[in-house]
């Protein structure tokens, strides 16, 4: 069937036009004001960096002495929250060792200053979180979880001595482990992440009553964190001395 198409400038459209212009970054805000819910992630939003090592006992899986520009931005329309940085290693445990240590072999095995030096506003390590809404029979309530995505999540270690400096922190896997003398350190970050402060509430799963995929979490942060009650065979070992 013939059509008419008539193609007109942007400024005759916007004349003529019988609605409200606006952004998406606007759109997406005034939803999620409008159904009570947590905003969805906006253009003006800091990046994900997702690192996926390989284990290898012949040398140092990463070395980065380097700058990376996690921050959101301010367009006006909307104020981007800050990016975050991932580290897992397949289905290696993931090692945060002091760089006088040595690396434990079988372990994808970094440094501390060489993770240090990426000054991540949020870090994880072991496993990445995952966004779920509520609105499907997938799981149950909203959350942002851990696990449950059909990957390793063998285990994350933070070293004796060892320190990693991030705004937030989550050690994620199997079995998380602080040695004697880690420190995890924030300070000197800012608050502009994803946190409960937005709404978000946390878990170490999916769905009640299904752990088989439910690792343990170790999280630390400037802001608020709300987890839900934990579920699964995951551990925690902290020894003696943590800072």
């Amino acid at each position: 069937m013939p059509s008419r198409l008539i193609i007109s400038s942007a400024d005759t459209v916007r004349r003529y036009a019988q609605y409200n212009e606006t952004s998406y970054s606007q759109f997406a805000q005034a939803q999620a004001n409008q159904f009570s819910t947590v905003r969805t992630r906006l253009p003006e939003d800091g990046k994900m960096l997702n690192l996926d090592l390989t284990q290898s006992d012949d040398g140092t899986p990463l070395s980065f002495a380097g700058t990376v520009l996690f921050g959101g931005v301010d367009s006006g329309a909307a104020k981007g929250i800050d990016g975050a940085m991932i580290i897992t290693g397949g289905p290696s445990v993931v090692e945060i060792r002091n760089g006088q240590a040595a690396a434990t072999p079988g372990d994808v095995s970094l440094v501390d200053t060489d993770v240090n030096n990426f000054k991540a506003p949020t870090l994880m390590i072991g496993a990445a979180w995952s966004y779920f809404n509520g609105q499907s029979s997938l799981g149950d309530s909203a959350r942002i979880y851990f696990g449950y995505d059909g990957k390793f999540h063998n285990g994350a270690v933070l070293g004796d001595n060892a320190t990693l400096k991030a705004g937030q922190v989550f050690l994620v896997g199997n079995d998380v482990t602080v040695g004697d003398g880690a420190t995890i350190d924030t300070r000197g970050f800012g608050d502009n992440v994803i946190d409960s402060d937005m709404g978000y509430v946390y878990a170490n799963g999916l769905i009640a009553g299904q752990t088989f995929d439910n690792p343990a979490i170790l999280a630390v942060g400037n802001g608020r964190l709300d987890f839900l009650g934990s579920e699964g065979a995951g551990a925690i070992t902290v020894t003696a001395h943590p800072c």
